[in-house]
C-alpha cells in the first residue's frame, strides 16, 4: 500500500508513535486522538494501525501488544526487536540474515511461513550499566 492512500488519521496516528517514547498499544493511541476526535472507536484505529503497518510505517511489537513507528531508514523487511524489560525501550535491528535463518528452519520442517517476528527481551545498555555498575553502557 502506498503511502499517499493514508488519511489524516492515519498519518495523525503515525506521528504519534513518531513522537512516542515507547510502544504505544491502540487504545494509548485512541486517548491520544481523543482530543481531535471525540468518537473515535478503536476499530477506526486498529484498520489505520493495518494501513500503517502495510505501508511500511509501523511495526507491532506483540508480546506488548503495542505498535512502534519504523524508522526510515530500515529496510521493508521484518526486523528483529529488542525490547527492554525495564525502560520498554524498543530497538529495531535490521538482521535479514536471523529472518531468513529462523524461516529456513521452520520451512525444512514442512510449516509455511507467512510473517516471521523475531522480539528479544532484556535490558538496553543504559539500564543494564545502572543494575550493574561494573558494566558501562556503549557509546
Amino acid at each position: 500500500m502506498a503511502a499517499n492512500l493514508l488519511n489524516a488519521r492515519d498519518m495523525a496516528l503515525h506521528a504519534c508513535l513518531c513522537a512516542a517514547s515507547r510502544p504505544l498499544s491502540a487504545y494509548d493511541l485512541l486517548d491520544a486522538r481523543r482530543a481531535a476526535e471525540p468518537r473515535i472507536a478503536p476499530t477506526a484505529i486498529y484498520r489505520s494501525l493495518t494501513k500503517l503497518e502495510k505501508a511500511g510505517l509501523v511495526q507491532r511489537v506483540a508480546t506488548l501488544n503495542a505498535w512502534i513507528a519504523r524508522p526510515p531508514k530500515l529496510p521493508a523487511e521484518p526486523s528483529v526487536l529488542a525490547i527492554c524489560d525495564s525502560c520498554g525501550a524498543v530497538e529495531q535491528v535490521a538482521e535479514a540474515g536471523v529472518i531468513q535463518a529462523v524461516t529456513d528452519a521452520v520451512t525444512r520442517s514442512g510449516f509455511h511461513p507467512n510473517r516471521p517476528v523475531i522480539e528479544v527481551h532484556g535490558h538496553c545498555p543504559r539500564c543494564e550499566s545502572e543494575t550493574d555498575p561494573t558494566r558501562s553502557a556503549p557509546r
